[in-house]
């Protein structure tokens, strides 16, 4: 570290930044906001400019999860949230990806005590050298050294920094991380700077405080047993707990606290009143979950052999009789998340970083990184010098030395390289300099960092967010294909590149960011795995129509309208559906986690994509997920045997773990197809299938260019009806009694159906979703459900074919295999389909991706079927 690099570091282990949780009465006011800015001046050095610096706003703190003491303090102290800001920095291109996003978390703030501050040359002592004002320093350092080695760092990555509040006194980061990542402010890799001795830990615990109170009568000496004893109780209790609770907690799974027993002070006087704390910490809400179940047993059973044992005491009698009616559990905390990362993507950037692992025999530690947990697509390591332990972390005597802080900075910079080296496509940026970003709070996460305007009038966003300039739009291929290529040979995107595009669009639009990335992946999701007709072709044929038309409100807020724990129902407010169900998804996920089910209605929703690809979300984390869609009031296909247009083709999807194969994915319409694989046959100038359309007697229509003009009508599954298409029809219906009946949304099946001439009408506003998600580790154990699940599909993939050409596979197959080839070749798209792209670049004054060079041979992937969605 430099000698400015020291003496910031002196500056702030010099200022009380203990927050109002650890300070007592006269301790020194918390200096946070002066230690932000001072951090902040130091970044600015490097280039970093100021995202958000501002205060929790109030809502934060009143989460049922947000520990009890926190909500007490934030509601009795006016200035609780006032003193505790936090901070976000940032560099690079600030509209980055995702995908090329590395953030970094550090805290200032630190537990109470006054530690004497000074440096000799090779160790700075005071409170927080370690934890974590050090580490944040030396972050500073190591990036310093990132820029000068790496110069193209700034221009294809985007670097940010959380200084955070909240993550000592027990906050654990509910008004200082959680906001700030909901907020958006995260990347794909994110490292929590905390003492791990330069180990890289992809785990975090979280911790629960059960607290158990006795409210009983007092007693003098002279007459003891006129009282309750909350001391003998309590001391009772407190054994009992302990021998009950550890032989059930392996190491692996947490930590067990017992302390805080206080039951007076007087030695002249029976207390019959008085509490006793257990700290519990957890590696997963699984074990969170079994741990509050066996401490409730643990304390029935306490009290049980209480009375039993001291029923016939003189002295402790009355206690004995009335303990289960005096004593009192409650939580001061419990329900948070805990982080269990997934090595796979991070081991090796890890190792080529030459990160050491942490061993897998050690225990994590709990720390803010257990907001990252559950985030698609981010993964998070706990890594920064010195130890809790060996450095005296929050106790006397706090030190880092000067080599652990320089060997974490060397860190930094093989990092970053190994960051970029696999996210090889760099980043395109405007031809003129970008404005840098306003800051925002994480109050309004739905404001884009550069919000477009907002309409007014009779104007649309299409209009108002795509300013012309008088150099015209950045160069690009100006016929809308590459140059070299005939006109309508079809080209190759890189998929990083091609959701960054459409991602970019979506913000155009109005969409913030985060939200703009979550539903360019669910758009390009389409064409990723072989499903072109739900992927771009939908940008211009849906998607922009629906802001244009102001039938998607792009800074909506979607609303619990009821929450019963396990089952809630969410007002969608026509938030773009693309980004609302993969909200709803995560939400199911996280009441699953909880409850072992989660289930999620959605009303007033738009158009979601695929609902496979919100489906999978579920099973990427290990759990199955369900998702069925109706139509909202758009009617396409008509009953069989009746004569008007009564339900939409009401997509199904059920996704679920299948070992270590790709996941299995059932995405299908109700209907024989979805009407967009017919327009696509259209477009394409073929014909159809028999039994995708019928005429209005119930002939086989192959003409895909009749369906509308609306001299045919779509199928159901199952084709006619002495084939099935009762099938079809009734999974349709269950489809929407589920997802629009249940929700209380738009619904095709009305008495407007019946006026106008039968064919299709209304239009696909007011959507209804069912969302759900299953926990199998909750209801059996999870290393038998992966076991039984690998058996299951590795039985499938093994049975022998029939045609040898045809091996056998299972849904969701055969769509991880195009999606594994492309992500690495590129995304194959038409040249009709890059010239509409193109277009749509020129009409937002955007670069169109730049196609990928010719190969001559590409890995090959199972061709689309026609039977496929």
């Amino acid at each position: 570290m430099s000698d400015a690099d020291c003496a910031l570091l002196l500056d702030l282990l010099a200022l009380p930044t203990a927050g109002p949780l650890e300070c007592g009465p006269g301790s020194p006011a918390p200096e946070l906001w002066e230690a932000q800015r001072r951090y902040a001046g130091a970044a600015a050095e490097l280039g970093f400019t100021v995202l958000h610096h501002a205060a929790p706003p109030p809502e934060c703190v009143q989460r049922d999860d947000v520990p009890l003491p926190v909500r007490q303090a934030a509601d009795e102290e006016p200035e609780f949230l006032a003193c505790q800001p936090s901070l976000v920095l940032g560099l690079g291109p600030d509209r980055a990806p995702h995908t090329r996003t590395v953030m970094f978390n550090v805290h200032l703030d630190t537990v109470a005590g006054s530690e004497p501050v000074r440096f000799d040359g090779e160790r700075f002592h005071g409170r927080g050298a370690v934890d974590a004002k050090g580490p944040a320093v030396a972050l500073l350092s190591g990036l310093r050294r990132a820029l000068a080695e790496q110069p193209g760092l700034a221009r294809d990555t985007r670097v940010l920094i959380q200084a955070v509040a909240g993550e000592e006194g027990g906050a654990l980061g509910t008004l200082g991380t959680r906001p700030l990542v909901e907020a958006g402010y995260h990347g794909r890799l994110n490292v929590f700077c905390e003492p791990t001795g330069g180990r890289a830990l992809l785990r975090s615990t979280a911790a629960m405080t059960a607290r158990l109170r006795v409210r009983g009568r007092d007693a003098i000496d002279d007459r003891p047993e006129a009282g309750h004893n909350a001391g003998v109780l309590l001391g009772w209790l407190a054994q009992h707990l302990a021998a009950m609770i550890d032989d059930e907690l392996a190491t692996e799974d947490g930590q067990l606290c017992v302390g805080g027993l206080q039951a007076g002070v007087l030695h002249n006087r029976v207390h019959g009143s008085g509490q006793l704390l257990l700290n519990l910490s957890y590696r997963s809400p699984a074990v969170g979950r079994r741990l509050e179940g066996l401490l409730r047993d643990a304390v029935a059973d306490g009290l049980r052999s209480f009375a039993t044992t001291f029923r016939h005491s003189r002295r402790f009698a009355l206690t004995a009789a009335e303990a289960s009616a005096i004593v009192h559990l409650d939580w001061l905390k419990r329900g948070l998340p805990a982080l269990d990362g997934d090595p796979s993507w991070l081991a090796p950037l890890l190792d080529r970083a030459q990160v050491p692992p942490w061993p897998a025999g050690e225990p994590a530690f709990t720390c803010d990184a257990i907001w990252m947990s559950g985030l698609p697509d981010a993964h998070t390591v706990v890594l920064g010098p010195g130890s809790l332990d060996t450095n005296h972390a929050h106790a006397h005597g706090e030190f880092a030395d000067l080599a652990e802080l320089d060997a974490f900075a060397a860190v930094i910079p093989r990092l970053l390289a190994a960051f970029r080296a696999a996210h090889p496509h760099t980043l395109r940026t405007p031809s003129t300099p970008s404005t840098p970003s306003a800051p925002s709070t994480p109050s309004t996460p739905s404001t884009p960092s550069k919000p477009c305007p907002r309409p007014s009038g009779g104007a649309s966003p299409m209009q108002l967010s795509s300013p012309s300039s008088p150099s015209g739009p950045p160069p690009g291929p100006p016929s809308g294909h590459p140059p070299e290529a005939g006109p309508d040979a079809p080209v190759r995107l890189a998929h990083e590149e091609l959701t960054g595009f459409v991602a970019e669009v979506f913000t155009r639009c109005g969409l913030a960011e985060d939200r703009a990335a979550v539903a360019a992946e669910a758009l390009c999701y389409g064409d990723l795995t072989g499903m072109s007709s739900h992927g771009l072709a939908n940008l211009t044929r849906l998607y922009l129509p629906l802001f244009e038309q102001r039938r998607a409100d792009p800074a909506a807020e979607p609303a619990l309208t009821a929450d019963l724990g396990a089952a809630v129902r969410l007002d969608a407010r026509r938030a773009l559906g693309l980004w609302a169900a993969a909200v709803a998804m995560d939400l199911a996920v996280e009441r699953a986690e909880r409850f072992g089910v989660g289930l999620v209605s959605v009303h007033n929703a738009t158009h979601l994509g695929c609902a496979g690809h919100h489906a999978a979300r579920a099973a990427r984390r290990g759990l199955v997920g369900l998702v069925a869609s109706n139509c909202g009031r758009q009617r396409i296909a008509r009953p069989p045997g009746g004569g008007v247009a009564m339900l939409g083709t009401n997509p199904l999807a059920v996704a679920a773990p299948a070992g270590p194969h790709h996941p299995f994915v059932l995405d299908m319409s109700t209907t024989v197809v979805p009407t967009g694989r017919v327009r696509a046959a259209a477009r394409a100038g073929r014909p159809v299938p028999e039994g995708w359309l019928t005429d209005d007697s119930g002939g086989a229509v192959t003409d895909p260019a009749a369906f509308d003009r609306g001299e045919a009508h779509l199928g159901w599954l199952g084709g006619f009806p002495e084939t099935g298409a009762y099938k079809g029809y009734g999974l349709g219906l269950a489809v929407e009694v589920l997802a629009g009946l249940v929700s209380g949304s738009g619904l095709g099946p009305a008495p407007e159906a019946l006026d106008g001439d039968g064919r299709p009408s209304g239009r696909d506003d007011d959507i209804g979703y069912l969302v759900a998600a299953v926990a199998p580790a909750l209801l059996r154990p999870r290393e038998q459900f992966a076991v039984d699940a690998d058996s299951l599909f590795s039985s499938l993939l093994a049975c022998p074919p029939l045609d040898v050409d045809s091996p056998v596979r299972y849904p969701g197959w055969a769509e991880g295999e195009r999606a594994s080839v492309r992500r690495a070749a590129g995304v194959p798209v038409s040249a009709e389909q890059y010239r509409e792209l193109s277009a749509v670049a020129e009409r937002f004054a955007l670069r169109p991706p730049a196609p990928l060079p010719p190969v001559s041979v590409l890995p090959a992937a199972p061709a689309p079927r026609d039977g496929e969605r």
